[in-house]
């Protein structure tokens, strides 16, 4: 958690915040003061009263508290984007982890969403400082401590569980899927709770509550610490099954090690995709390729769920969803390759374990049969034992009889005795280590269990996106119909606009030259071929949509934001209105009528231009190529567009087939992990063909979506500007031989 200190408003100061703004604040007031435009912005207007102040820095919030102990938050511009409830007393800390924001004030805690921009919830818990507060991993709960009693909260401020221990304040905490709680404190005591916050028992060995712990179907936990402990143990406490590096002679030969560390990567990797499979259904959540080159957007939603890619700068929202579809496009490569990099470990985790039960297995025969051989000594030895306590009962004859000592009986007795005793303890030794084994070996089945579960619900998980995609797919507007749509809006939409704006009627149009031929009364270019800068670009225009295109049913680029020059021939005057478009949200910008004489006209032209700049943006710099058409009067004032030609087209094929050789990565670890399954001993034939399958189509898909190429030989405006430049040459011809 980043901590916040309080402004100074004791006396007068001022923060930098960049180039141009400036914060000033003291007791006067609070201001945001604009150096470039020489503006200020007073806070002041929104709060009459201030108490307290706090900068959030890379937040780009102020959080002010007001003398009746309410809180504002206030953007650069002084306007406020949230008011809170009214809290008891001021302020004493401000803190912020990820995106929750936390004030803390002697009695209450009020906690607030930055991303959402709202209060959550305010506890009437007094917490004596933030720093003992705990947020749990997947930041869904809010640990507090207050009266000796520690309780996690739900983000609505309702209370989730309290712990029935006094003084018990742990450091981590963690729920799992039976709504049971793990808990980690700080000497590294991890302890298992019910639902309701009562003790179940202690885990005997520390390891990570987060990733080093699975809840199994039997209701058992298992753990590893990811070096050299792997068990199993009951919500009583009791150990199911143990395999532990240290304190066993057999493990010396064989190293839980690495199996440890995988087990410790499957459950990280499990708990990955409980994640994505709970918050992360909706295409919406995965990047969106904009154009054909494969450019993408990683951000489509906002944290409401609400679609901001391509969306209108002005409405903040997407006018057109079915024409958005087929300019934001969800890649299909990437829905296929979910999780790709934890498949290949858990391939590799899988390779490890059989390594060790193979092992383990041999091993455990060895003892086994070791244990039996010792038995057998034993019983030879106990036969001998037995001879010689006979012999001792007739000792007295035996040595009146020879010349043995007297003693010589009791020594058989004790070697025989020893003997025994060391072949019955190498036995039960033997039969200890086989247990050990025979448990090491269960662990292992149960860690294999949850690699093929991992795997299963990472296929189910990849065919449930794929299975929208295909519905995505479906309602998808086609090629055809979207250029007819084009065409429909350029022909009668625009059209008319650009009538109304110009003042004419069809009657006062003239669409034929000289030679009787029918003129296209417009010309339609891509939006961002008409700058040289980014920086030119108006800023209602969303730029993203500017570089999006896709190719109509005959490969010719539909660009979602147009650049349109409708030209009127009259017989003394040229009529011209100029806009751009974007067809996504159905918005006009930038629009201008003009009504030019002949006679006035000083020039008109055809020039061929290159606007691309040297490590310029990669979006479509080096396809900044086309025509220049201009025509200029004596005012100065002139219309202009960039037109664009082949030339145009082939350096678009060209940044498309750059794209594919930076995909090679992509399809190298899609054919690594291929070879990994087809040599992989440990999956059947139907396991691994379900596997290469669809594989296999992922590595086609690659080829597939970038297949197409934008046709070099499509039709260009550059007919209609010809003809446009021979009318208006044709009848300044004309009026200077009047």
């Amino acid at each position: 958690m980043q901590f916040y200190t309080a402004l100074d408003l004791s006396e007068p100061n001022s923060l930098d915040l960049d180039k141009s703004l400036v914060l000033r604040y003291g007791p006067n007031g609070i201001s945001f003061y604009n150096r470039e435009h020489d503006f200020t912005n007073y806070v002041n207007s929104n709060v009459p009263k201030i108490a307290n102040a706090f900068w959030l820095g890379e937040h780009q919030r102020l959080l002010v508290q007001s003398d009746n102990h309410e809180l504002h938050f206030l953007d650069t511009n002084a306007h406020s984007i949230l008011k809170t409830e009214t809290v008891s007393d001021s302020i004493k800390e401000i803190g912020i982890s990820d995106n929750l924001l936390f004030a803390c004030t002697f009695e209450k805690l009020m906690v607030i969403s930055l991303s959402k921009a709202s209060q959550l919830f305010l506890t009437q818990a007094a917490v004596r400082s933030l720093k003992d507060i705990i947020i749990t991993n997947d930041n869904r709960y809010i640990g507090i401590v207050s009266k000796q009693e520690f309780s996690l909260y739900n983000l609505d401020g309702s209370k989730a569980v309290t712990f029935n221990r006094d003084n018990f304040i742990p450091t981590a905490a963690h729920r799992l899927s039976d709504n049971s709680w793990l808990t980690l404190e700080q000497n590294n005591d991890i302890f298992w709770w019910l639902h309701d916050g009562t003790e179940a028992s202690k885990l005997p060995w520390s390891v990570d509550i987060h990733n080093g712990i699975r809840l199994l179907d039997n209701g058992n936990l298992l753990c590893t610490d990811g070096n050299s402990v792997i068990y199993e143990i009951t919500k009583s406490g009791n150990l199911a099954a143990e395999y532990v590096q240290y304190g066993c002679e057999w493990s010396q030969i064989n190293n839980i090690a690495p199996v440890a560390k995988g087990l410790h990567e499957t459950i990280k990797a499990l708990n990955l995709i409980d994640t994505k499979s709970n918050t992360n259904q909706k295409l919406t959540r995965f990047p969106h390729a904009y154009n054909l080159i494969g450019h993408n957007t990683p951000n489509i939603e906002d944290s409401e769920g609400q679609i901001i890619a391509g969306a209108s700068i002005k409405r903040k929202a997407i006018r057109n969803p079915r024409i958005w579809s087929f300019f934001y496009r969800p890649i299909e490569r990437t829905l296929r390759n979910q999780l790709a990099d934890e498949m290949r470990a858990i391939s590799i985790v899988d390779d490890q374990i059989a390594n060790e039960d193979k092992s383990l297995r041999k091993l455990e025969s060895e003892k086994i049969a070791y244990g039996a051989s010792r038995n057998t000594i034993g019983v030879f030895w106990l036969l001998l034992l037995i001879a010689s306590v006979v012999s001792a009962v007739w000792s007295d004859w035996i040595t009146s009889m020879s010349d043995i000592p007297e003693f010589a009986p009791v020594i058989g007795i004790g070697l025989f005795a020893i003997l025994l005793i060391t072949s019955l303890t190498a036995a039960r030794k033997s039969y200890r280590h086989a247990k050990e084994i025979a448990s090491a070996l269960k662990l292992l089945d149960t860690v294999k269990n949850q690699t093929i579960e991992f795997k299963s619900k990472v296929k189910n998980y990849r065919r449930t996106l794929l299975k929208q995609l295909m519905l995505v797919k479906e309602n998808r507007i086609s090629d055809f119909d979207m250029g007819k749509h084009v065409e429909e809006i350029l022909s009668k939409q625009i059209r008319q606009k650009a009538l109304d704006e110009c003042g004419l009627d069809e009657s006062e149009i003239n669409s034929l030259d000289a030679d009787g031929n029918e003129i296209r009364t417009y010309i339609n270019e891509p939006g961002y071929l008409q700058f040289s800068d980014v920086e030119d670009i108006p800023p209602s225009i969303n730029k993203t949509n500017l570089y999006s295109f896709y190719l109509d049913s005959d490969n010719k680029p539909i660009f979602a934001v147009q650049y349109i020059q409708y030209f009127f021939l009259g017989k003394n005057k040229i009529d011209a209105f100029t806009c751009f478009y974007d067809f996504i949200n159905d918005e006009i910008f930038s629009n201008q009528s003009h009504t030019f004489y002949y006679r006035d006209v000083t020039n008109i032209s055809k020039r061929e231009i290159d606007l691309s700049q040297e490590n310029g943006p990669s979006n479509l710099n080096n396809a900044k190529l086309g025509i220049e058409m201009k025509l200029v009067v004596a005012s100065g004032d002139m219309i202009r567009i960039n037109i664009a030609t082949d030339e145009t087209y082939r350096e678009m094929n060209k940044e498309v087939d750059a794209n594919i050789h930076q995909l090679n990565t992509s399809k190298n670890n899609i054919k690594d992990e291929i070879r990994q399954i087809e040599q992989n001993s440990n999956l059947s034939i139907e396991e691994k063909e379900e596997e290469l399958n669809d594989l296999r189509e992922a590595l086609e898909k690659i080829d597939i979506d970038f297949s197409r190429r934008i046709s070099e030989t499509v039709s260009t405006h550059t007919k209609t500007s010809n003809q446009i430049i021979q009318h208006v040459r044709g009848r300044l011809k004309e009026l200077k031989e009047l």
